[in-house]
Formats: structure tokens, C-alpha cells, sequence
């Protein structure tokens, strides 16, 4: 990587720059409500796009976007929209294994996890638990199916929440070959 891209070391800033953090600073107030600084940033015009529609100024959609992800590690993340939520999972492969379940890749290296008509929610926290009792399961796609079924799991007990299953859409398409071509 070239030195200009790699994060550059900061020198100290000496005591005498330095103001304690709780001294009262004339002026506006800290934008973000902490100390900040401007930095200029070329992005494509789509994802400026995107970010606008959160927030018409681009550092709060940007910080937003930051601080509304979950701290912690697992790669399961639930998708919140309106009143529910997606489950996305990374590509595991004991999740691709399983009969009656689709992984639908999404452009953030993440996947939907789509059930085919006879298997419901509860099928697939069965197959999930299953799964967690054989041996042949990776420490990775442990993780991964231990998380989603510990979702499932709060979803299915909790008060305010319940599972709804609901269709999506996915054109196929037959091979190139055999095609006849109109014309």
C-alpha cells in the first residue's frame, strides 16, 4: 500500500496545545458533540446520492451510518426497516448446504437467508439446531448458525416480536444453451 493511503502516525500535540475536554470553548458548539475535524473525501455520485437521503449534510450521514452499527463481532446482523427486520448472514457454508435454504447475495457481502415454501421459521431453527449437533459444522459456520438460531430463538419467545415468513421474487433463467434466438 502506498505510504500516502497508509494511516500516518500522529505527532503529540505538545500540553500547552491541548485544551482539557471539558473546558468550555467559545463559539458554536462541537458539531458532533465531540472534538472533530474537516477532511475532504471523493466518493461516487450514487453513494452521495445514498448518503444525502439520510442526512442532507454528508458528515452526519456518514457518522450515522458508523455509529448505528452494532458494536459488537458477530457477523450476523439483523436489517431494520419500519416495524421488522431482516436476518443477513455471510455466505457460510453450512448454511448453503441445507436443504430448503437460499442464500440471496446482497452487494455488502452479506445474504438473505430465503426459505423454500414447505420449510418455515421454526423448520429452520430445527435444521439449525441440528446442525449445531454434528460434528462436521466449521468454527465459523458455528458461529454463524449459533447466532442466527439465538435470534430466531428471541423472535419466536419474546413478547413483543413474532417471525413472519414472506416471498420474494427470484427470475430464473435456463442456460444459454438451448436458446433459440427470435429474429
Amino acid at each position: 500500500m502506498p505510504r500516502s493511503l497508509r494511516r500516518a502516525a500522529r505527532a503529540p500535540v505538545p500540553a500547552f496545545e491541548r485544551l482539557p475536554e471539558t473546558a468550555p470553548r467559545p463559539g458554536r458548539p462541537p458539531k458532533f458533540g465531540r472534538r472533530a475535524r474537516a477532511v475532504s473525501i471523493t466518493l461516487p455520485e450514487d453513494l452521495i446520492e445514498r448518503l444525502h437521503a439520510e442526512h442532507l449534510d454528508l458528515g452526519r450521514a456518514i457518522v450515522e451510518l458508523f455509529e448505528a452499527r452494532s458494536p459488537s463481532d458477530t457477523p450476523v446482523q439483523l436489517a431494520e426497516f419500519g416495524r421488522g427486520a431482516l436476518i443477513l448472514v455471510p455466505p457460510a457454508g453450512a448454511l448453503k448446504r441445507m436443504a430448503g435454504v437460499e442464500l440471496i447475495p446482497l452487494s455488502n457481502g452479506r445474504a438473505l437467508i430465503a426459505l423454500d415454501h414447505p420449510m418455515s421459521p421454526s423448520d429452520l431453527e430445527l435444521t439449525l439446531n441440528d446442525a449445531l449437533a454434528g460434528p462436521t459444522i466449521s468454527v465459523r459456520d458455528r458461529a454463524i448458525v449459533t447466532n442466527v438460531v439465538s435470534i430466531l430463538r428471541e423472535a419466536r419467545t419474546a413478547a413483543n416480536a413474532r417471525l413472519r415468513q414472506r416471498t420474494i421474487i427470484i427470475v430464473e433463467r435456463d442456460p444459454a444453451r438451448g436458446r433459440r434466438r427470435r429474429g
